[in-house]
């Protein structure tokens, strides 16, 4: 795909990508680092991911480990996981280390490369920004995981390219391809609906259209793009009865959320974390920022939109889509997982316009604002250096965090359930508080058990004759119930009490 930017660089040719596959290299070489001692890292996410793919290569449709179909979470990603395993004849805790290194390098090259296109290039600043995407511990915290954030990163890059295209094209069958890459990455994850949103957002704001026109190629991309997510959902409501699976309404108010969002920010940046005050203030200095430099930038817009642009737009629905949704539906608190994937645009969106002010100071002034960016850039990266040295320092004796991690694969529970499995009598179904875990060491099912939140499930749990109880002591997950409390509503008989787990079976 050849976009000719401003100053009519080739985007992807590599003698304009010097820069950018050096670091790809690296990138790729870093999460094979990380990687190195345990495999891809895994968590119960990365387990539901894992056995639908395994499923779905099977021929046996989009089910999850405990028989019940994928409704948390979008279809894409294991469907993804599940053809490359067809594909490779191999399983993807054995290709994805290579797979998430393969990403990690391709995002890097993407990322130089739409540097090529934005207004004002600069060479220094373009390596500023790939260096600080390489050792970005948000990334390398993403990539060593098998988790859709990987793809879901690389096709919002995807997107910016494509879009460029069409901004600049205007042309009907790019349009259709932007709504397809944004379709996709809504069900990749269901937070892709920010592309619908951004893309929504510029073609009215496309000042190179007659208004009419730009209806019409609104009503286009909103209903092409919004087609794979309605499929799913309409899927996972014929299937299950919900939508998006059983999600509790939310407990954070937007000001903690805003405090949680805050804290990703500083932890980001070399700054303070642990003040609550700080943390809010930060959190709306950057939206209001974000608001006031989008405003700026689409009031001014006289030719054709830029990834500058798309990266403003995109950051800013992410952040108000990410703490709309974490204040309206429960789940996890904010975090940088959560948040990553609006890190490289966000770092676009906050620094494009200091080439263009470092350019504006006088001759004799240059050197003060070179000092200033590199004071900047060094206690910035001295930040993410420290970070990821560590969690190299911990993953290279341990491995990733998670269910690989040594620790978890080496503990007592585990052993036994791989030694014992066989034992369990035929026509008992088996819970446990870490139903994925007990999978993913035995390739057999288990049920999840119910939240605390639907006392009927809960009850029916309670109503069962025959059934395994495998609890771990080291999963605390305050949605279920404590073993105590099914102790108290349940009889139950100790099969084995180890040093970090036990098993029960019903006293009939």
């Amino acid at each position: 795909m050849n976009l000719k930017p401003p100053n009519n660089r080739k985007l992807f040719s590599l003698r304009n990508n010097i820069d950018s596959i050096v670091f790809s290299i690296l990138g790729f070489y870093f999460i094979s680092l990380l990687t190195r001692h345990s495999g891809i890292g895994l968590s119960p996410d990365s387990v539901i991911y894992l056995s639908v793919a395994r499923n779905f290569r099977e021929g046996l449709g989009l089910v999850q480990f405990d028989h019940i179909p994928l409704v948390d979470f979008p279809a894409f990603y294991p469907i993804f996981l599940g053809s490359l395993s067809f594909i490779l004849h191999s399983d993807p805790l054995v290709f994805a280390p290579i797979l998430n290194g393969v990403m990690f390098a391709v995002l890097i090259y993407v990322t130089g490369s739409i540097m090529n296109g934005i207004r004002l290039f600069s060479g220094w600043y373009k390596l500023i920004v790939l260096s600080i995407i390489v050792l970005s511990p948000a990334l390398l915290e993403i990539y060593p995981m098998l988790w859709s954030e990987t793809l879901f990163i690389l096709l919002l890059l995807i997107f910016f390219i494509v879009a460029r295209l069409y901004f600049l094209t205007h042309k009907t069958s790019v349009l259709v391809l932007m709504g397809v890459v944004a379709g996709i990455t809504c069900v990749t994850r269901y937070a892709g609906v920010t592309l619908i949103g951004t893309g929504c957002l510029l073609i009215i704001f496309d000042s190179q259209l007659l208004f009419k026109k730009r209806i019409r190629q609104l009503l286009i991309f909103g209903l092409i793009s919004s087609l794979p997510l309605m499929i799913n959902l309409i899927r996972n409501r014929m299937l299950f009865g919900y939508s998006t699976g059983m999600r509790q309404k939310g407990t954070t108010p937007l000001l903690d959320n805003c405090y949680y969002l805050g804290s990703v920010i500083c932890d980001w940046m070399p700054l303070p974390k642990e003040r609550y005050i700080l943390s809010v203030a930060i959190a709306f200095v950057c939206i209001i920022l974000l608001i006031a430099l989008f405003y700026s930038a689409v009031t001014r817009i006289k030719t054709a939109i830029s990834f500058e642009e798309l990266a403003l737009s995109f950051s800013l629905i992410y952040i108000l889509f990410i703490l709309m949704s974490a204040t309206i539906s429960r789940y996890q608190q904010l975090n940088s997982r959560l948040l990553c994937p609006m890190f490289i645009p966000w770092v676009w969106a906050l620094s494009y316009r200091i080439p263009r002010l470092v350019r504006s100071i006088p001759s004799s002034g240059k050197w003060i604002g070179f000092l200033l960016v590199g004071a900047f850039v060094a206690g910035f990266q001295y930040n993410q250096l420290a970070a990821d040295y560590e969690t190299y320092d911990g993953v290279s004796d341990a491995g990733v965090p998670g269910y690989t991690e040594d620790p978890f694969p080496q503990s007592d529970i585990v052993k036994y359930i791989v030694r014992n499995n066989s034992a369990f009598k035929k026509g008992y179904t088996i819970y446990s508080n870490a139903a994925d875990a007990y999978y993913l060491f035995t390739s057999m099912p288990a049920d999840v058990l119910p939240q605390i939140a639907f006392p009927h499930n809960l009850e029916q749990f309670y109503a069962e004759k025959h059934f395994y109880l495998i609890w771990f002591n080291e999963i605390v997950d305050p949605d279920q119930p404590m073993l105590k409390d099914i102790l108290d509503h349940k009889k139950l008989i100790p099969v084995a009490t180890l040093s970090d787990g036990s098993v029960w079976v019903t006293g009939d």
